[in-house]
This record gives C-alpha cells, structure tokens and sequence, in this order.
C-alpha cells in the first residue's frame, strides 16, 4: 500500500541559535522543551523535547522542530524535512 501526505500546513523553525526563544515558547509544562549547550569544543546546542513517545532530541544546526497539526512539537533531520516539505 501507498499513501500521500495531506496538503497541511505546518509550523516550524530550524533549530539554529536566532529561532532558540521562539522554539522555547512551544514547550508547555506537560511537555517542556530544554536547551542545553554541552561542554564539549564545538559547543553545538542540544534540545531536549518531551513528546507523547518520550525525551527526543534535536542537535543544533542539524534538525527542524515542527509544530503538528495537534499542536505537538517534535524535530525532524533536515534531510527528511527537505523531502517531505515544501
């Protein structure tokens, strides 16, 4: 079986350090969004996204995060997002 995406718009925001407090205001207290920078050299963020599946993580620079149309947030690979989006 095949099936097509509906044509549904979304919304979304690179996870790039300019869109951080935007991405920030989607979290809610039962599903709280969390930037974290790691002490490592190349000092890239990591966000931390508690979904209905559980802790996903989002590597800056790397991923989208997408607002659903229920009002879910959850990151994609820019690659798969490329693809899948217009």
């Amino acid at each position: 079986m095949k099936a097509k995406k509906k044509p549904i718009e979304i919304d979304y925001f690179p996870f790039e350090r300019e869109y951080h407090n935007d991405i920030l205001k989607w979290g809610t207290k039962e599903r709280p969004i969390r930037i974290t920078t790691p002490r490592c050299p190349d000092g890239i963020a990591t966000m931390e996204i508690t979904t209905l599946e559980g802790v996903m993580t989002a590597k800056e620079g790397r991923d989208v995060i997408i607002k659903g149309v229920n009002g879910e947030v959850y990151p994609c690979k820019n690659d798969i997002f490329e693809k899948t989006y217009d």
